[in-house]
C-alpha cells in the first residue's frame, strides 16, 4: 500500500506540472480521504504524513482557484477579458509549478521519513 501512496503523490506532481488543477484537485482528495481510513495497512504516522502531502495538494490548488475567483471580480469590461486569460494562463502554470515543487519536497521528505523506520526496524 505505501507504494499506491507513492505512486499516487507523484501522480499528482505530474498532472499539477501539466497544468491539470483541477483533476489534481480532484485525485489530490480522493487521496486524502483514502488516506485518512483506517483500513490501509499502514502505520499510522506514515499514513499520516501522506495524508498532510495530499490535503496540501488540494488547499494548495483551491486556494488557485479562488485566487482566479478573485481575479474575474477585475474585470471591468470586455477589453478586459484578454488580459484575464492571459494572466490566468501565466499564473495558472507558474502556481501549479510551484505546486508541484512543494508536493516533491514533500514526498521525498515521507520517503527519507519511511527509509529512517526501515533502519529503526532492521536495528
Amino acid at each position: 500500500m505505501i507504494i499506491a501512496y507513492f505512486l499516487t503523490a507523484i501522480a499528482i506532481i505530474k498532472i499539477s506540472l501539466m497544468g491539470f488543477g483541477s483533476i489534481a484537485l480532484l485525485v489530490s482528495g480522493t487521496a486524502w480521504l483514502v488516506a485518512k481510513a483506517e483500513f490501509t495497512g499502514v502505520n499510522s504516522a506514515l499514513r499520516h504524513k501522506f495524508a498532510r502531502v495530499f490535503a496540501m495538494g488540494a488547499a494548495l490548488h483551491l486556494l488557485v482557484y479562488a485566487g482566479l475567483i478573485a481575479k474575474l471580480f477585475f474585470i471591468d469590461a470586455l477589453e478586459d477579458i484578454p488580459a484575464f486569460l492571459l494572466s490566468h494562463l501565466l499564473m495558472h502554470h507558474v502556481m501549479c509549478a510551484l505546486i508541484a515543487g512543494v508536493l516533491t519536497l514533500m514526498t521525498v521528505s515521507v520517503y527519507l521519513f519511511r527509509q529512517q523506520q526501515k533502519r529503526e526496524l532492521a536495528l
